[in-house]
């Protein structure tokens, strides 16, 4: 390359500009026409991407050294291009340390990268990436069909990804015309010579269109989740991490979108006499059930007793001559538990109970549909004798859940399906309504009949009328007659609450467990949707929370049509809203009774959250909201897999954390878990400004749960799970638990303080827990101004991932004649691009 020099004083002016402009016009048409070419083919940060890469803005940067010392004006593309430049440079923060793949990473990676690891390939094609990808697509299905060991080398999510997108590409619940649009586009990118980028860019205004992306969000999101499955251009090996974190993203918010697309095209075309076709089980969640428990390769574990429907007796699993196939059968009793009675078949008594005649249960199982000769059901194959076996098959109910062909979920108190089923309809209507441009479903006519068949009671909630408990619900704004309801009060009013099973906590285990349980009523009728297909409690939930985000974020398709898509790619999910509109979380407040119901049933049990995201944490946020006559901790130990502390007879199990969980429980935990076991937000009413030290309310305000157990627990927020590649502050695993809920801290690694100078006092997301949940980004400097004389903060580190960190805000009195500082966590805080700061000593007791 020519390197441009500084043009003499006495030369013409206008000839040194006009020479310069030259030069800038050189460089700009050969980094467009050959060195932009090149550097798409390389990965990003590799050594001949870095060399191409330093050599085009070496020449860059000595044009721009002339331009500054003559004072001549910019180009007119050179804003562009430099806000390119400072783009690419931004990456380096999220550049990975290695470029080799762990087991991990495979289990993460793309399907194209997959395919090509299966195959021993490697393509890349530079700007032909829409043919790379048809190809690489093309090739999967064949490989699918032709190789099952290939199908058994994915991991879940990539089974999922690829399951929603053939029905997307088939047109299998939406409108064919739309599916057939993006195939065409794709088949013409794939014949263009530019990019995909730039195909369905400003060069190309006609392709958006041709593919009808604008027409559904649905669409718009299956063929984003395609690009980055499938385009070579979305995979870069050495800042990978970023680009997994993404795809992650892009492919729960496909299953969600996927989910809701496919209930509301079902009641639509059932509602329209159309015939559907069978799209197999659904796909609810992107995540294995309890994906952190460890599995012990192909070994199957089996329970030790099984129910025989046909000799209607237990049995013993060793003593039967084949590996038997069984489905769980998940329901509560234990709170109406009255005296045991002998029943046939069952080698221990059986506690009856004020819900069904256990009598009748033999009965009861046989109704079970299509029918299956084993079953697993506590009352039948667990001793109900409080003998070692039974604390042996307590403490294994993961195996025998997740070994299960399948679970069902027998809501006793509900009769049949019709209220919930209209409910579905009415949403999923509702959804296709909000999501699809007008005309591609007759939405407009449907919607106000199914309005009024909606407004009616879902079986999933029975009535409350204990006048404390109605209460509570007053006081925490659930009912008409108070709160965000008092303008919205319907015919049908809302006295209920949810139906037992979703109270129990070992029901809560045991759905965790098995994710795709699906509900049966009273007489054993599976709640299906419009096709016959038995909708999972994962579906259910992540169908609701979709439909109320709809809403909630001002009908998507409005958005879609009108706001601005990002630059990077016209094809992506990422949007931009109006910024004139408000978010509402009340507008569901809106919906008829029954859709309603549906919603705050997500609001309260908060299992759309924790399906959504599953983790152990989160798990043990939520069993907070759970009842339990019994201990708490064996109810829900098997599924966070805190089982040691079980098996150890020396550890007595009356020491309680909060007057919840054994002392050794929770210790365990917090060592398994690790520093996010700390991130728990807790509900504040009124923390005061000024700490008492010998006021001794405010107790337990690290732990992850409270001694309110019940809807109206303390515990208010879930912290963000699925990170990359965590990695704890090494000072955490030396805070110690005590039995009061406080913890000792004898090391910390402090980011930033109120007592000592804060070197990188950055810009920070700020959690406060007050009345309400605060959030503000600002400097901790600047949020510390506003706390009273004399009170003192940190802000602690627990974790990094993914170039952010992760900590506690601690606040009390500032350190005065005490050796020890006693504290209270009062939120949390994310701060960018920062590393763990050195471990600090300190002698503080957080309650």
């Amino acid at each position: 390359m020519a390197s441009p020099t500084s043009t003499s004083a006495h030369d013409d002016p206008l000839s040194q500009e006009e020479l310069l402009q030259s030069r800038y016009a050189d460089w700009k048409q050969r980094f467009d026409g050959r060195m932009m070419p090149e550097l798409r083919k390389k990965h990003i940060f590799s050594a001949s991407w870095e060399t191409l890469w330093h050599d085009a803005w070496t020449e860059y940067d000595q044009l721009e050294r002339v331009r500054l010392e003559e004072g001549f004006p910019k180009q007119t593309w050179q804003d562009e291009v430099e806000h390119d430049r400072r783009l690419s440079e931004g990456m380096r923060k999220y550049k990975s340390r290695s470029v080799s793949l762990t087991a991990s990473d495979w289990s993460q990676v793309p399907l194209g990268m997959i395919l090509e690891k299966y195959l021993g390939t490697s393509i890349r094609s530079g700007d032909r990436d829409a043919a790379v990808a048809l190809a690489r697509w093309r090739r999967f299905r064949e490989v699918v069909a032709e190789q099952p060991q290939f199908c058994r080398s994915l991991s879940f999510s990539q089974k999922v990804s690829w399951t929603i997108l053939t029905h997307w590409w088939s047109g299998t619940y939406q409108d064919s015309s739309l599916s057939n649009a993006a195939i065409a586009s794709l088949e013409a990118a794939a014949s263009s010579p530019v990019p995909m980028i730039y195909f369905f860019g400003e060069a190309y205004p006609d392709a958006e269109t041709f593919t009808q992306l604008r027409k559904s969000v649905y669409h718009s999101i299956m063929f984003d989740l395609f690009n980055r499955e499938f385009n070579p251009h979305h995979w870069e090996p050495h800042v990978r991490g970023i680009l997994l974190t993404t795809l992650r993203f892009t492919r729960s918010k496909a299953v969600q979108h996927a989910t809701a697309q496919r209930l509301g095209y079902t009641s639509y075309m059932n509602i329209k006499g159309c015939r559907t076709y069978d799209a197999g089980f659904y796909m609810g969640s992107m995540d294995k059930p309890c994906p952190w428990l460890r599995r012990e390769g192909d070994h199957k574990e089996m329970p030790f007793f099984l129910w025989d429907v046909e000799q209607r007796r237990t049995v013993i699993v060793n003593d039967l001559s084949t590996e038997p196939v069984y489905c769980c059968v998940s329901h509560t009793w234990g709170r109406w538990r009255k005296e045991a009675i002998p029943i046939d078949g069952v080698p221990w008594l059986v506690p009856r109970n004020e819900k069904f005649e256990v009598e009748r249960l033999p009965e009861h199982l046989q109704q079970i549909r299509p029918q299956i000769r084993f079953i697993w059901i506590d009352l039948f194959c667990i001793p109900q004798d409080g003998s070692r076996k039974a604390d042996e098959e307590i403490n294994r109910q993961a195996l025998i859940f997740q070994n299960a062909s399948r679970c069902i979920a027998w809501i006793n108190d509900a009769r049949q399906w019709n209220g919930t089923m209209k409910a579905l309809d009415w949403l999923g209507i509702s959804y296709l309504h909000a999501t699809t441009c007008p005309g591609i479903y007759d939405t407009d006519t449907l919607l106000p009949p199914l309005r009024h068949e909606a407004d009616t009671t879902s079986e999933l909630f029975s009535s409350q009328s204990d006048p404390a408990e109605v209460e509570k619900r007053h006081s925490a704004g659930l009912l008409a007659a108070t709160g965000p309801r008092a303008a919205l009060s319907n015919d049908v009013e809302t006295l209920a609450e949810p139906a037992n099973w979703f109270s129990s906590l070992w029901t809560l285990q045991e759905a965790m467990l098995c994710p795709s349980i699906t509900f049966v009523a009273q007489d054993w009728m599976p709640l299906n949707d419009r096709a016959g297909t038995p909708v999972p409690l994962d579906t259910f939930f992540t169908f609701i929370d979709t439909v109320e985000s709809v809403w909630r974020n001002g009908m998507p398709y409005k958005v879609f049509t009108e706001g601005t898509m990002t630059k990077y790619s016209k094809y992506s999910i990422f949007l931009q809203s109006d910024e004139h509109f408000r978010s509402d979380k009340h507008l569901y407040l809106k919906w008829p009774n029954g859709p309603r119901q549906l919603q705050d049933l997500c609001l309260i049990t908060r299992m759309d959250n924790l399906l959504e995201s599953p983790s152990p944490i989160g798990l043990l946020m939520v069993a907070n909201v759970r009842q339990c006559t019994g201990s708490r901790a064996p109810a829900i130990m098997s599924a966070l897999g805190i089982t040691d502390w079980y098996n150890s007879e020396s550890e007595a199990h009356t020491d309680l954390v909060l007057d919840t969980y054994p002392l050794a429980f929770v210790k365990e935990a917090a060592s398994k878990l690790g520093a996010s076991f700390y991130e728990s937000v807790t509900r504040r009413q009124n923390i005061p400004k000024w700490y008492d030290i010998f006021n001794r309310s405010h107790k337990g305000s690290m732990m992850p749960f409270s001694a309110t157990n019940g809807w109206y627990s303390r515990i208010l927020a879930m912290p963000i799970q699925h990170r990359y590649t965590p990695e704890d502050h090494p000072a955490v695993k030396t805070w110690t638990i005590k039995q009061d809920g406080s913890v000792g801290i004898k090391r910390a690694g402090i980011v930033a303080s109120t007592e000592f100078p804060n070197p990188n006092d950055s810009q920070m997301q700020i959690h406060i827990m007050k009345g309400e949940f605060l959030e503000k980004d600002c400097r901790f400097g600047d949020w510390a101004k506003n706390l009273p004389e004399g009170v003192c903060a940190y802000a602690v580190s627990l974790l990094q991932d993914s170039q952010r960190q992760y900590g506690l805000i601690f606040q009390g009195y500032q350190k005065m004649w005490f050796s020890t500082q006693r504290l209270v966590k009062v939120g949390t805080f994310m701060l960018p691009e920062i590393d763990l700061p050195p471990t600090t000593g300190v002698d503080w007791v957080v309650r």
